[in-house]
């Protein structure tokens, strides 16, 4: 009981977020950096993950909001045509007033790549499938439309057309990862993968290094698990990123009464990621509910 109400105070920390959207602080990006490193996608996938900003995104016709993240999926809530899917890019304060900035420039063009990345512990190679793959997607509306977050996107095919997580049955929790990339100017897209592909496997390092990438400067990762786990596969052990551990955490500046319980996982998740913004404010309600009833039974 106590493991499902950390789980939903979480989630209502993302709920808060609609009420109060800003930029990107400190603490909700190391957040999404140490989450990276905890669910093992650095170093065993991505050789580094230091992001300047978050990348948010929101399935509309299910989920109808962005996911914390490593957040465990449905299958049924990831499963919706790409041009549902809204992609958008948080930057700090200095990211939205830095001239050039992925978050303040209207000429950016940017990728996106999104893949299978296996489970936690899955044996290490260059090869994941491909899920979705975009180049020259364009800076469409600014943070003013988009409680201080960009939307990103383009009318154009993408390389590798969006195709919904589908894991194995019993292959445990794969984790699906999101990166976005600032395009340089002389960007040129390697070949491969070949135009309107489908789902294949690709060489994700060969491509950052075939592309001239660099680093994503944000990205974001959920996770599907289908069927019962196998004996077989043996999921490495993950822990949950603290937030009061990480730099850009404040303590609230009058302490209350040491709190337990159920009343200490609500406070403290109310401050874990600052705000990813959501879109509606009927979820927050929905999320108090959650967390209140969940109280309630452990009392």
């Amino acid at each position: 009981m106590l493991s499902t109400l950390l789980k939903s105070s979480a989630l209502l920390t993302f709920l808060v977020g609609s009420a109060v959207a800003h930029p990107a602080s400190e603490l909700a990006i190391n957040y999404a950096k140490e989450n990276f490193k905890t669910a093992l996608l650095v170093p065993d996938v991505i050789p580094t993950f230091e992001p300047t900003g978050l990348f948010l995104v929101n399935y509309t016709e299910s989920i109808q909001a962005p996911f914390q993240p490593g957040a465990a999926v449905s299958l049924q809530n990831v499963t919706q045509p790409e041009d549902s899917i809204d992609k958008l890019i948080r930057g700090t304060h200095e990211g939205f007033e830095t001239a050039g900035s992925p978050y303040n420039n209207t000429n950016a063009k940017y990728t996106v790549i999104f893949f299978d990345a296996g489970y936690p512990g899955s044996p290490k190679t260059d090869q994941y499938n491909l899920h979705y793959l975009a180049n020259d997607l364009l800076y469409l509306e600014g943070p003013a439309l988009h409680h201080d977050s960009v939307l990103i996107g383009s009318n154009n095919t993408a390389r590798v057309t969006y195709s919904a997580p589908n894991p194995p049955s019993g292959s445990g929790p794969h984790r699906y990862v999101w990166l976005v990339y600032l395009q340089p100017d002389d960007f040129v897209a390697p070949a491969s993968p070949a135009a309107s592909s489908d789902v294949n496997l690709f060489n994700f390092r060969e491509y950052i290094e075939a592309s001239k990438l660099g680093n994503p400067f944000a990205g974001n990762f959920y996770t599907v698990e289908v069927g019962s786990r196998a004996s077989s596969v043996s999921v490495a052990q993950t822990a949950a990123v603290v937030s009061t551990t990480l730099a850009g955490y404040t303590a609230p500046s009058s302490a209350a009464p040491s709190a337990s319980g159920s009343s200490a996982a609500s406070s403290s998740a109310f401050r874990t990621i600052d705000n990813l913004g959501l879109k509606s404010q009927n979820l927050l309600f929905a999320a108090v509910a959650v967390v209140l009833g969940a109280a309630f039974a452990l009392v």
